[in-house]
């Protein structure tokens, strides 16, 4: 779904982000065009090869991938919608579509009606076996962890979104635990721009620390907000719902993050230079025939 997205809007999106010069407007179309596309790692990618072309300065690839954090928590919040009785549904007129001119709205279709029918399939599933190793675990560094391996490996911490609200929702996972792997979540949400970045420019990895930065200084205040203050319990008390709960959680971290890393940006942005310096070069000298 998130390719068939992209490859719509691939040229279209290009042209918009080289005309943003603004702040502000930059996080706004960020958060605007990651909930279309309903893929951060997409996003990273895209702007990783502007910074490689030199298209786009760092400043406004830094502001775009910030709104991007926030559009990314789209997709939790959609799969709080009870729309799995139609997923059957969309995934057969995606099909239907795939066969005719319209294979690229199609496969938008089909992507998104198999991603609700996976995580009924996957509910279902998790209600069938026992699985005890989170409820063993009670350290919320160690579920910080967890989650940071899922994203990792996986590479998308939307899906990671919708597996932890199968565990919550079958009560695999209690909300106060699962709170702190939507903290991994994020970590490891910057894995592929730090993995893509590694063939590309300066300006690329620089992008890639700073998101990793970041997300890093977000898990750190709330994790310590969470952990010695009873933020998760009032905020229980303000969504009730278990999937509401997990993706209104995801979404509250990142827009608290940004905003926060708004007021440091500069800090943060020295801090990549001093890691990745500006290179010059030196030409030799021409040597006597």
């Amino acid at each position: 779904m998130s390719e068939s997205l992209e490859n719509c809007m691939n040229d279209t999106m290009k042209h918009i982000l080289l005309s943003f010069n603004n702040q502000y407007l930059s996080i706004v179309l960020g958060i605007i065009l990651t909930a279309i596309i309903q893929s951060s790692s997409a996003m990273t990618i895209m702007l990783i090869s502007c910074l490689n072309s030199h298209l786009i300065s760092l400043e406004s690839a830094i502001w775009i991938l910030m709104g991007a954090n926030i559009g990314t928590t789209i997709t939790g919040q959609i799969l709080t919608l009870d729309i799995g009785i139609i997923a059957p549904l969309l995934a057969i007129v995606g099909v239907i579509l795939v066969l005719t001119r319209y294979q690229t709205v199609g496969e938008v279709l089909l992507g998104l009606g198999l991603l609700f029918i996976g995580l009924d399939f996957l509910q279902i599933g998790l209600g069938n076996i026992n699985i005890d190793i989170f409820f063993k675990v009670n350290h919320p560094f160690i579920m910080v962890v967890y989650g940071f391996i899922l994203t990792t490996i996986i590479q998308s911490s939307s899906a990671s979104i919708g597996i932890l609200q199968s565990l919550v929702i079958k009560n695999i996972i209690p909300f106060s635990k699962a709170v702190y792997m939507i903290f991994g979540f994020n970590i490891g949400s910057t894995m592929t721009g730090i993995l893509t970045s590694i063939i590309s420019n300066n300006d690329a990895k620089r992008l890639a620390l700073f998101h990793l930065l970041m997300n890093t200084i977000g898990t750190a205040v709330f994790y310590l907000l969470c952990t010695y203050t009873s933020f998760v319990s009032f905020f229980k008390t303000i969504v009730s719902s278990p999937l509401q709960q997990v993706a209104c959680m995801h979404t509250l971290f990142n827009v608290i993050t940004t905003l926060f890393i708004l007021l440091i940006d500069k800090y943060l942005i020295k801090i990549v230079y001093l890691i990745f310096p500006e290179q010059y070069v030196i030409a030799n000298p021409q040597e006597d025939c």
